[in-house]
């Protein structure tokens, strides 16, 4: 069995698990994933982007703001080459 991901507008809707033969009798777009993220970069999740340029799965932004006791912390988040999201 496979990981497949359904595709609407860029984002991923669902994540299943079937055979390419069962599969391919469903409409839509259907994506391979996998849980090591050997392929696409990433596991793809709900809510995740597909970016069919570079043929990948990324992740959503994480938060730019976290609370500490008091203190608000600000984040920037940038892509890095295995498109993962790291701080800037």
């Amino acid at each position: 069995m496979t990981y497949y991901a359904e595709i609407k507008n860029n984002k991923v809707i669902r994540v299943i698990v079937a055979t390419k033969k069962v599969i391919k009798t469903f409409d839509g777009e259907w994506i391979e994933t996998k849980k090591d993220g050997s392929i696409r970069s990433n596991y793809a999740g709900v809510g995740y982007s597909y970016d069919k340029n570079k043929d990948v799965f990324i992740a959503p932004m994480p938060p730019t703001e976290f609370k500490d006791d008091d203190d608000i912390i600000k984040v920037k988040w940038k892509l890095n080459r295995k498109n993962k999201w790291v701080i800037v």
